[in-house]
Order: C-alpha cells, then structure tokens, then sequence
C-alpha cells in the first residue's frame, strides 16, 4: 500500500520510521569509515615504525617476527569488520528497499537502479569490494617485511 493511501497517521509515521532508518544506516557507514581510519592508521604506523626500530640492530629475535605477525592478524580482523559492515549494509538497504515500496519515491532504489544493480564493476564498484582489497595489501607488505626481517638476520639467529 503506497504512502497516499494510507491515513495521515500511519503515513507520517511511517515517513518517521523511514527517516530514522536511513539515520541509522548512515551511522553504521559513519562507524565503517571510523574502523577503516583505525585499521589504516596502526597499521600504517607500525608498517612505517617498525623497519626503523629493526634498523638499530637492538631487537631480538621475537620482536622481529611479532610485530608482522600482529599486522598480518590485524589485517584480518580489519578484513571480517568490512565483510560484516558489507552484509549489515546489505541488509539495512533491502529493508529500505522495502519501506520505499510504501513511499511515493523511491530514492534509494532508483540510485540502485541507475549503478546497474551492481551488476558490472567496470559501471560501478562497490566500495565494499574496494576497501576489501586494501587489508590484502597489508597483509602483503607485512609478510615482505617478515621474510625482510629473515634475510637480514646472521647465520647464528643475531640482527
């Protein structure tokens, strides 16, 4: 049943319930980008920290290999945070989808619409597949800077 068939009680309410809806799933995308700028800060930090502490030859053996081993788990639970940001998004827009049906308009299934439906990345990339590849690339640069940490230990297991 559309909006305008529905009595002006149910109908404002139901815009009220929409509006807090698409609130709320800009908080979640607002909490997204927050992960991603912590995920991205500590890891860019140790990436750059961590060679120029190694350089002063004063870190055992285990701090060689810890620290890649850390940025390489963190790498990964940066990687579940954006796939289970991915499905809640996922999920808040079917609802949206599903209260649209009772709204006049439909904004965000016309965007929908228009991108294609996701249905070629070469028309549109969804930023949840693009920001998945950056914790891949952190967790390639810190496995290089482990077998780094290999190469330029001497024979008997000293910096």
């Amino acid at each position: 049943m559309k909006l305008e068939t529905e009595n002006s009680t149910s109908g404002a309410m139901l815009m009220e319930q929409y509006k807090l809806y698409v609130q709320m799933m800009d908080a979640t995308s607002a909490r997204r980008q927050e992960t991603n700028k912590f995920f991205l800060s500590v890891l860019t930090l140790l990436a750059v920290v961590y060679p120029a502490v190694v350089a002063i030859h004063e870190v055992g053996v285990f701090w060689r290999y810890v620290v890649p081993v850390i940025g390489v788990f963190m790498c990964g639970v940066w990687w579940a945070l954006l796939r289970s940001y991915r499905t809640l998004n996922w999920a808040k827009f079917e609802v949206i989808g599903e209260f649209e049906k009772r709204l006049p308009m439909q904004p965000y299934g016309s965007e929908w619409k228009h991108l294609g439906r996701g249905g070629s990345w070469r028309h549109y990339l969804p930023l949840g597949m693009a920001e998945a590849f950056v914790p891949g690339l952190f967790a390639v640069l810190y496995i290089v800077l482990a077998i780094a940490a290999f190469f330029t230990m001497t024979p008997g297991g000293t910096p």
